[in-house]
């Protein structure tokens, strides 16, 4: 039976094969590694009937390749099984296949090969004139198993060539087809299946020309970066065809409006590219504008049924920004996120502002993953005064960051910079398990159970992604009681994915881990949330509280909100407390929690503890 080693070496010298003389060394690799007296690989032909050998291999030797009809063959079974492995007697199992009896055949084993889409494409077969010990059935399995991926790519590779090979010689018969095949051929390399426009590579290559022209007849070039707005959502909500027409409609109305001098190319997905030329910079808005009016009209994608779609545009322009391609591509992509961040339909140039603020970006990307990685993030607690009792009964985490090179960096800076990276998880995570430890050690100290929230991003949920949440885990290493913890979210995470958010609330929930709304009342509140979602707190935002003495609106505001809210049979904790006559303002309306300046800031863990030796109620409460 083969080791490691020699199977790692055959591995190797399989691997660097392609064509013919791949199939010929793993036939004869795999009769080594396994002893056996024939082995071959093969493809299924007619309607998966018959089995046609690329290469196949017996005692020594290169043999000539043969048809096998599957019917009444242990081939035929594998076809359906993925595995088979008959380790003696095999021509009392099939007595009507004919080439094992010829053959003397006495044990079996194969394994099926199958394309990216699930179907069996070709077989993988080892015959042997004696019986298979039962103990080397297993190894002899995995050794097949190893070799089949690759394989079943080179057959799917080999069944194109194949294919193409006969394309080919069809279009040699034929005057001057041959030309038109490789004209077919270029074309498809250079311009997108589905729009007919040029692709991304065509139009580096067509704009690296144009860019030259621009300079020639000193003209001033606009790039264009289109970006559909919620593009996904149509797919997901209409399909993935309904979405391929819009894309076919979509090119054709922008083809039929530009100048014939002017590029456009599909660069992939939802994203398409234009660049003209303009003697006058300030045109470059007209021609935006002229863009985003095309969207006005819906789509017709087929009979009866339209689309209504909007873009969102990044705008860079040549020479003025850039005199590089790639940086040309690269600001236009970077104009599209300050478009985008507007909100739909609109446009944006690229600035120098802009490039600085994204190799900040890059900058603190960089910076984040090494602290995240070191565990070098910190927290910070403020604490949440219970009204009812004056005692500090709960504290919220806060991220906190200071970094050896960039010094201190701000939540509202690494925040979306780890959403829009992906760190988001390990972060949210980091800082949770910080927030438990410092959390139990105060406890321990205030002799009395504290609680404490924690912020959890909604992009945080969407990278779950059906997955379980580690934080129930994280807290059953930690030996900390769930019902000590809150997570908090704000109402984005309910409005983009509701269902998704039901889900994962409630398995927190079952875990005894309470919920809090976030900033109510801040984006997009709806009481839809406080009916299907069971929270436990809302926090009512800052931003209701700042003027609360003299406004009388938000005054009314916060006494419905909280009035309702406990009609929900939720508690409420108001936010952004800073001076007494606030406090007086939300105490006479009922809230029962409040957190803000006026008791303290975030705290470092070595301050929060000196704070609650010192606290003292009387500070904030009048007693009789």
């Amino acid at each position: 039976m083969p080791t490691k080693n020699t199977l790692q070496t055959a591995i190797q010298e399989v691997s660097l094969l392609t064509g013919d003389n791949y199939f010929i060394r793993l036939v004869e690799k795999l009769a080594i590694l396994v002893e056996a007296d024939y082995t071959f690989i093969s493809r299924l032909e007619v309607q998966d009937t018959l089995s046609q050998t690329i290469a196949a291999w017996g005692k020594g030797r290169i043999v000539d390749n043969f048809n096998y009809e599957l019917s009444n063959t242990p081939c035929q079974d594998l076809t359906s099984e993925g595995v088979c492995c008959v380790p003696s007697e095999i021509v009392d199992l099939y007595p009507l296949d004919k080439m094992l009896i010829d053959m003397r055949i006495e044990s079996y084993l194969g394994v099926a090969l199958y394309d990216g889409k699930g179907k069996v494409i070709g077989l993988l077969v080892a015959l042997f004139e004696n019986e298979i010990k039962p103990q080397h059935i297993e190894t002899l399995k995995d050794v097949f198993l190893v070799f089949s991926m690759r394989a079943a790519v080179e057959i799917e590779r080999y069944t194109y060539e194949q294919q193409l090979k006969e394309r080919i010689h069809q279009l040699e018969l034929k005057n001057n087809e041959l030309v038109i095949a490789q004209k077919i051929i270029s074309h498809q390399a250079s311009h997108d299946q589905l729009t007919n426009l040029h692709n991304r590579y065509e139009f580096k290559k067509k704009l690296n020309q144009q860019l030259v022209h621009t300079d020639n007849l000193n003209k001033i070039g606009v790039l264009f970066f289109l970006d559909l707005d919620n593009f996904k959502t149509i797919n997901d909500t209409m399909g993935h065809l309904a979405g391929d027409l819009l894309l076919k409609k979509i090119a054709q109305r922008l083809k039929a409006h530009l100048r014939d001098d002017d590029l456009l190319a599909r660069l992939g997905g939802d994203e398409f590219s234009i660049y003209t030329t303009v003697d006058d910079p300030t045109t470059a808005d007209k021609l935006a504008n002229k863009i985003l009016m095309l969207f006005d009209q819906p789509f017709e994608i087929d009979k009866g049924r339209e689309i209504l779609a909007s873009t969102s545009i990044g705008i860079c322009l040549y020479p003025k920004d850039t005199q590089d391609l790639d940086e040309l591509l690269a600001s236009s992509d970077q104009a599209l996120y300050s478009a985008k961040a507007l909100g739909r339909s609109k446009f944006a140039y690229f600035t120098n502002d802009l490039r600085t603020k994204v190799l900040r970006e890059q900058q603190v990307q960089k910076r984040l993953r090494i602290a995240i990685e070191n565990e070098l993030l910190d927290v910070h607690l403020q604490p949440i005064l219970d009204v009812n009792t004056g005692a500090i009964c709960h504290l919220e985490a806060l991220a906190r960051w200071n970094d050896s090179e960039l010094g201190q960096v701000f939540p509202d800076e690494f925040i979306p910079v780890a959403e829009q990276s992906g760190l988001i998880g390990a972060l949210g995570l980091q800082i949770a398990k910080k927030a438990i430890i410092y959390t139990q050690y105060l406890s321990s100290v205030q002799n009395k159970p504290l609680n404490v929230s924690i912020n959890r991003s909604a992009l945080e949920f969407e990278l779950l992604n059906g997955k379980l949440d580690p934080l129930p885990e994280l807290i059953a290493e930690l030996g900390f009681d769930p019902c000590q913890l809150c997570i908090e979210v704000t109402e984005s995470l309910l409005l983009k994915k509701p269902e998704m958010a039901k889900i994962s609330l409630q398995r927190l929930k079952e875990h005894g881990i309470s919920l809090s709304i976030d900033d109510f009342g801040k984006g997009y509140s709806s009481l839809s949330y406080l009916k299907h979602f069971a929270f436990d707190n809302l926090k009512i935002d800052r931003s209701f509280i700042s003027d609360i003495n003299n406004n009388k609106s938000d005054f009314i505001l916060v006494k419905t909100i909280i009035e309702m809210a406990h009609n929900f049979g939720m508690k409420t904790i108001v936010e952004g407390v800073e001076t007494k006559k606030q406090l007086d303002a939300v105490l006479s309306l009922g809230c029962d929690y409040v957190q803000g300046y006026l008791l303290t800031p975030g705290l470092s863990f070595e301050k929060i503890s000196d704070y609650l030796k010192e606290y003292n109620p009387d500070k904030f409460f009048e007693r009789p």
